[in-house]
């Protein structure tokens, strides 16, 4: 039998200069100092076959950001492309990425070349980090556990959720987790990095490894918004140790992983949603704005739905006249399994948690992780009759008669 090969490692990539920040439309400012530093890290797998993961506290990985990743890795460990997965945990503390499309406020020609001095200074770093990482055998371990009162559906309170972490690691060297759940404790008011609830619940599990990675799974309408009591540094920590205290028993329940390691990939090219004309949306925005405005009194998880909302509608005109220029979308699917013990699907998107839940029921493999943010992106992949009331389905380009296909995609691949 081929010996499971390991390596993992990470590297700071906290912005040296103030830059304007993702993940919030209505903060204002460029960023003021940091709270704590952000990181890339990497998980390198090799059974037969290669596979890398890499880990960004970021808000997300756009296509050509994917691309420029995939690229450089590669080049370096002599990989093929397909063999890279980049995943972004989802902090709406970290710098801005983007500077076209998915950019979440508008850029000036100054903050343009902030962000793309900061994307090249992003490449260079993963490009140190993998070529630093020196693979060693070693063995694989999964498992999962129940998480409560982290994560709730920040749609409907009682909505649909999935509690599940599952995770992979090797002793003292490595562990990613993969939980769905917006990690967006600190508000739009912040404007000191952090990798807020996914780069604390990652400190603390690194006082057990080397490296530990936050995997964000279908977490488009899965937050903190009904679990969290405050939106303050000390109430992210609160949370991550309950995660912690939760997750850490469980490792010695794990399983032995072994098997081969194999990559495929999807390809789907999906339809775009139908989009209102500009009056329309300005008269929505106008309505949305109303209603947030009149909420004052309202419980802060209302009042913050109905923020969201107003921010969605805003958000879409914005974008309007760019919609123009895209004709489809190119929904890259990719699926990383080890032997028949842990099957990994990544998405491009924001999925909501109704697919999570449904592909682990139709799965095959002994653990099933569900990755979101990853390898490009798409916004938003609302689920089912969603209301078109909602900030998610505001904002979503996905014509709503493609959900059954990317489900019956996802459950297609978990199933072979």
């Amino acid at each position: 039998m081929v010996a499971m090969l390991v390596a993992s490692g990470k590297v700071e990539i906290t912005p040296e200069k103030p830059m304007p920040m993702a993940g919030y439309a209505l903060r204002k400012g460029r960023s003021v100092g940091t709270l704590d530093p952000l990181y890339a890290k990497a998980l390198y797998l090799e059974e037969e076959r290669p596979a890398v993961i890499i880990s960004l506290d970021l808000v997300r990985v756009d296509n050509e950001l994917y691309r420029e990743i995939a690229r450089k890795v590669s080049e370096i460990l002599d990989l093929p492309k397909e063999s890279v997965l980049v995943s972004a945990t989802h902090t709406h503390s970290g710098p801005e990425v983007s500077t076209s499309f998915w950019n979440s406020v508008g850029l000036d020609e100054n903050e343009v070349k902030l962000v793309e001095e900061y994307r090249n200074f992003l490449v260079e770093r993963i490009g140190a980090l993998v070529e630093s990482l020196q693979p060693k055998s070693g063995e694989l371990y999964a498992g999962s556990a129940e998480v409560r009162g982290v994560s709730s559906n920040r749609v409907s309170e009682d909505g649909p959720l999935d509690r599940e972490c599952v995770f992979l690691f090797s002793e003292r060297e490595a562990i990613a987790l993969n939980f769905a759940c917006h990690p967006t404790v600190l508000p739009a008011e912040n404007r000191k990095f952090s990798g807020d609830l996914a780069g604390a619940i990652a400190r603390l599990f690194e006082s057990k490894f080397r490296t530990a990675m936050f995997l964000n799974g279908a977490a488009g309408n899965v937050s903190t918004r009904f679990t969290r009591r405050a939106q303050t540094p000390d109430e992210v920590l609160r949370l991550a140790r309950l995660f912690y205290e939760q997750v850490a028993p469980s490792f010695g329940r794990a399983h032995r992983v072994s098997g081969a390691i194999n990559v495929e990939w999807r390809n789907l090219k999906l339809k775009l949603r139908e989009f209102p004309p500009v009056e329309t949306v300005e008269k929505l925005e106008r309505d949305a704005l109303r209603r947030w405005k009149e909420s004052v009194n309202a419980p802060l998880p209302v009042r913050r739905m109905l923020e969201s909302n107003y921010l969605g509608v805003k958000i879409l005109k914005r974008r309007l006249s760019l919609l123009e220029s895209i004709e489809s979308i190119d929904f890259r699917i990719a699926k990383m399994s080890i032997g028949r013990d842990l099957v990994a699907l990544f998405v491009p998107a924001e999925l909501f948690v109704e697919y999570q839940i449904a592909v682990k029921e139709a799965s095959t493999y002994r653990y099933t992780m569900l990755v979101g943010y990853s390898n490009g992106y798409w916004g938003y992949v609302p689920y089912g009759e969603t209301g078109d009331s909602t900030y998610e389905m505001a904002v979503s380009l996905v014509h709503p008669d493609e959900y059954d296909r990317i489900l019956e995609t996802l459950v297609e691949l978990v199933k072979k």
